[in-house]
């Protein structure tokens, strides 16, 4: 891109700009081939639910990215920049774009790590849409955005996008949907102590599945972009493959799994590779009150912490 850069005493210099990465859910997961190159290919639905982080970007005269991150205890960590998705996001961006500065990232972490919500991935999109948003002259297209989330994982080309969306291949084929038969509607998320780690539940399921087949996932067959599915529908297509080894894999956790199931109006799912899972009532009118204390009741022997959360719409500010 044969842009002017930015100089030093650019307003832009000193200037910030704050975001909240939203978690998200596969609502539906399902794993339909693996190719040549040892990634597999999948067919989800995704949502963002009410659960953030929270970053404030500075942009700053010095070269670079710089971050530093906060937990729940409030202490604040300097993280080492080549390792946070979000300062590669942001190191990515600037030198695709050609602006001459650095960027300081304060991350306050409330998305769970290795659980299967889509926190790193969040935070990287949420930062390249956040810089491109301030470069004014500068800003990438979208095509330029979607390239750049491709070289940082599976899920920030989703998060680009964000609500209710069906995903497919390994992550770069995004099919948006109408989320607004189900915005609002309550979810409940469960947080285990456990964190998964993705690859090594991958690497199990292909000991299970040796010989995966391509197919199609006929239940997506057929959705348009825009399309809106009611809540009933939703209800339908939640499903998770990698639950067909969780019991050998993760049995703790497919224990809670079936002690939920067993809580009459609820349909549960694992989301993504987990460790976190989620319940969504039989209803879209369904209340939290009652059912949190009872689910908190359920889940305390394990230590596993139960949140009442929210179905929510693309952000496209």
């Amino acid at each position: 891109m044969n842009a002017t850069p930015l100089n030093p005493h650019t307003p832009l210099i000193g200037s910030s700009i704050s975001v909240s990465p939203r978690a998200k859910l596969n609502l539906r997961l399902k794993i339909i081939g693996r190719r040549q190159n040892g990634f597999h290919e999948l067919s989800m639905l995704n949502a963002e639910i009410s659960l953030c982080d929270d970053i404030l970007i500075t942009f700053e005269q010095e070269p670079g990215v710089r971050i530093e991150l906060r937990g729940d205890s409030g202490d604040l960590v300097l993280s080492d920049p080549s390792q946070n998705l979000a300062a590669r996001a942001a190191q990515a961006f600037l030198e695709r774009s050609a602006i001459d500065s650095g960027a300081r990232l304060s991350l306050a972490k409330r998305i769970p790590i290795g659980a299967g919500l889509g926190g790193g991935s969040s935070d990287a999109a949420a930062v390249l849409r956040a810089l491109n948003e301030k470069a004014g002259s500068l800003a990438l297209s979208q095509e330029q955005l979607l390239e750049i989330a491709q070289t940082l994982g599976a899920d920030v080309s989703y998060f680009l996008l964000g609500g209710l969306c069906a995903v497919s291949g390994i992550g770069e084929n995004l099919l948006p949907l109408s989320g607004e038969a189900i915005s609002g509607a309550i979810v409940f998320l469960f947080v285990p102590k456990l964190p998964i780690s993705t690859p090594q539940l991958y690497s199990f399921y292909r000991s299970r599945f040796p010989n995966l087949q391509r197919s199609v996932d006929g239940a997506m067959q057929g959705l348009k972009r825009g399309d809106s599915l009611s809540y009933e529908d939703m209800l339908q297509l939640v499903e998770n493959d990698f639950e067909q080894v969780l019991e050998d894999f993760a049995p703790s956790i497919a224990e809670q799994i079936k002690l939920v199931r067993g809580v009459r109006g609820l349909k549960v799912a694992l989301t993504g590779s987990g460790s976190a899972f989620f319940a969504l009532p039989s209803s879209k009118a369904g209340s939290s009150g009652d059912s949190l204390a009872h689910l908190e009741d359920l889940m305390r022997p394990s230590g596993t912490k139960v949140l009442a959360l929210r179905l929510l719409p693309a952000d496209l500010s």
